[in-house]
């Protein structure tokens, strides 16, 4: 019984993985700082990017500002963190990447990253670490093998019956 417990476990946590490799979500964008000081007050660029965006971490299109950014000298409005835009100048290059993992009870989980590459040097920004998507992701696939361990010692340690006919 505990070999078929394990085998179950095994097997759905296969399962479990490939069907939560459907809520995992990587994306990287890469583009240029087109204008870096703008007519927006808060920390903005206008990035002109090599494919647009489809996802990306809340708060990075818009700002509190009442007035949002226009896109402006060819470029998209983003939001980056102020540390970022303090290091980063006009022809930079950017790349954003973007990472989501939502559990089956609905909890989303995000990480997201930026790197300002001039010429040979690079520097990286890191919003929220991806470690949190992938260890949500790994957590929900070895549930059932962890399970299936469990019952598997479980039903290991219950006493056989002696003298039973087979």
């Amino acid at each position: 019984m505990g070999k078929i417990a394990f085998g179950l476990g095994v097997v759905a946590s296969v399962v479990v993985g490939i069907l939560a490799s459907g809520r995992l979500i990587h994306r990287d964008y890469s583009g240029s700082i087109v204008n870096k000081l703008g007519n927006h007050p808060c920390p903005t660029f206008w990035v002109s990017w090599d494919k647009p965006p489809d996802l990306v971490p809340p708060g990075t299109l818009t700002c509190g500002c009442p007035e949002q950014a226009k896109a402006e000298a060819g470029g998209t409005p983003i939001h980056p963190p102020k540390e970022m835009h303090d290091a980063a100048g006009p022809m930079d290059g950017l790349t954003l990447s973007y990472t989501e993992f939502t559990s089956f009870g609905g909890t989303k989980h995000v990480g997201a990253s930026y790197v300002l590459r001039r010429g040979n040097d690079s520097q990286t920004f890191v919003v929220s670490p991806p470690f949190g998507p992938y260890s949500a992701f790994a957590m929900a696939a070895a549930t059932p093998f962890v399970l299936g361990i469990v019952v598997a010692i479980v039903l290991g340690l219950i006493p056989k019956k002696k003298g039973a006919a087979d």
